[in-house]
């Protein structure tokens, strides 16, 4: 009997110039994709969760909330950089230095919390804080947050995203292709779209963080999230 995720004809994946040079029109390179449908990131398989605003300060799973509903994701990180020449030659030098990264997430409005509560949702917030805060309508699973000028959402927030496969979700070992961890995630701005005939209203914000971290599995990553990647046997 046939194992077709254990046993594969294709040959080795090259990991060298000359490899390549005698194998480029049977094998793969650098990583083997016959199974690519099992091993690629996909966005179902992909986790999003609130946190703690350094990943440093988190203790367990507890610390984390999955926030759910979420259709779109993305960040950018950037660095400004400064091309210099010296007196006597025509090679560049580089100067560079960090610039906070940039980020935004679209989620679909439902009953329950909205997505300025789910990013609290492990926060204690301190009644000095809170106490000075408009009124906001809703209790329990059913809070909606609104207004980012309060003083509430002057408290930063941490975002992980654990980056998964359907063969890692498969997996015993449940072992996840990565993660990273957007520390100190501040608001800069929340919109909502509604429209006639539009299927569902949207709820978005932007935020800037101080910086993305690779996370692993030293203490802080959630139980059966580990920091070796996903392999699957071939032969």
């Amino acid at each position: 009997m046939f194992a077709p995720v254990s046993k594969m004809n294709a040959a080795s994946p090259v990991s060298d110039i000359s490899g390549w040079v005698s194998a480029y029109k049977e094998a793969f390179v650098e990583h083997q994709h016959d199974l690519s449908q099992l091993t690629l990131v996909l966005p179902d398989d992909c986790l999003i969760v609130v946190g703690p605003p350094r990943l440093a300060h988190a203790s367990g799973d507890s610390a984390f909330h999955p926030v759910g509903f979420i259709n779109n994701l993305q960040y950018t990180e950037t660095r400004q950089v400064q091309p210099l020449k010296a007196l006597g030659s025509r090679r560049h030098i580089f100067s560079a230095t960090n610039a906070p990264v940039q980020g935004s997430i679209a989620r679909m409005l439902l009953l329950g919390r909205n997505l300025l509560n789910s990013f609290y949702t492990e926060a204690e917030i301190p009644t000095a804080i809170s106490d000075r805060n408009s009124k906001y309508a809703g209790t329990g699973d059913a809070t909606w947050w609104a207004n980012i000028e309060e003083d509430l959402f002057r408290i930063p927030f941490g975002l992980g995203i654990i980056y998964g496969t359907p063969a890692a979700m498969a997996a015993d070992s449940g072992v996840m292709a990565g993660a990273e961890y957007l520390e100190v995630c501040t608001l800069v701005n929340r919109s909502v779209s509604s429209a006639a005939g539009q299927a569902m209203v949207m709820e978005q914000v932007a935020f800037m963080a101080d910086r993305v971290l690779p996370w692993d599995s030293y203490g802080s990553l959630p139980e059966g999230v580990v920091d070796s990647p996903m392999s699957i046997g071939v032969e």
